[in-house]
């Protein structure tokens, strides 16, 4: 995929991970569409990328739990845009203490981005094909007692993309599917509290151990799986001492996970 001319639906896209997403999109000659549930965040980035970018980014609230208005905003962005090539479903949230909050946000959210986004670009209905990225985490890979919820849900997004990326008329309908599982990232999302996470001193020591990436980094391992055309069906594990690495993951035994 050449991103250049493209046009992309971000959600989640005013914090962390999110802004580096529009960010390396923008520098690549892509339209953005930035969407988040936080407006004065959001108008405050719109702001500041439109000094650069000018008409190439805007930014729309969004709430991602909610079927009406992710349809409502996505037309939108397509009103505006002429289009949706790319549809990252970015949102999320990490607290125990709000796991209905938790699962709507992240696994809801991405069955509905991931259904607006298959609708409008599968080419047996007009569209013009598409790249559905999705951001889950090493916690869909592997399971930690401190974030059972959590886990839960990030691991539900893996199953959903690698489960789209299977369907045998893919080629036809012009999509593919991928999602990126970063070990922890340097974003607010690691400042836990003792009631975010269970356990706190357990998950606080493995943050410290794994170290934080920055935001950039797991954009460039976006760039990288939109512009590679085999990508279909990657789970891209990217951390601190591993770098990238694109994992199929065929199995479910968590022994042969750890050398999968």
């Amino acid at each position: 995929m050449q991103i250049k001319g493209k046009t992309a639906f971000l959600t989640g896209g005013v914090g962390g991970i999110g802004v580096a997403f529009a960010r390396a999109l923008l520098e690549k000659g892509c339209k953005v569409c930035i969407t988040d549930v936080n407006a004065d965040g959001g108008k405050k980035l719109e702001a500041e990328l439109k000094q650069k970018y000018q008409d190439d980014v805007v930014f729309m609230q969004c709430d991602v739990t909610s079927a009406s208005n992710m349809e409502e905003v996505f037309k939108t962005a397509v009103a505006r845009f002429g289009g949706v090539d790319i549809m990252l479903n970015n949102a999320g949230i990490m607290h125990e203490g709000r796991w209905e909050a938790m699962i709507s946000i992240m696994m809801r959210g991405t069955v509905i981005g991931t259904n607006l986004a298959i609708a409008h670009m599968r080419k047996d209905k007009g569209g013009r094909g598409g790249v559905i990225i999705n951001t889950a985490s090493r916690s869909g890979i592997y399971v930690y007692f401190t974030n059972p919820v959590y886990c839960a849900a990030k691991s539900g997004i893996v199953a959903h993309t690698r489960a789209w990326a299977d369907i045998p008329d893919r080629e036809q309908l012009g999509l593919r599917f991928a999602c990126i599982c970063p070990t922890p990232v340097d974003t607010p999302l690691m400042d836990i509290t003792r009631e975010s996470v269970n356990y706190f001193d357990y998950k606080y020591d493995d943050i410290q151990q794994m170290g934080r990436m920055t935001t950039e980094t797991i954009a460039e391992g976006l760039v990288g799986l939109l512009e590679d055309d085999s990508s279909n069906g990657a789970i891209l594990y990217i951390s601190k001492d591993e770098g990238f690495a694109r994992k199929k993951i065929l199995v479910v035994n968590e022994s042969d996970l750890k050398h999968a």
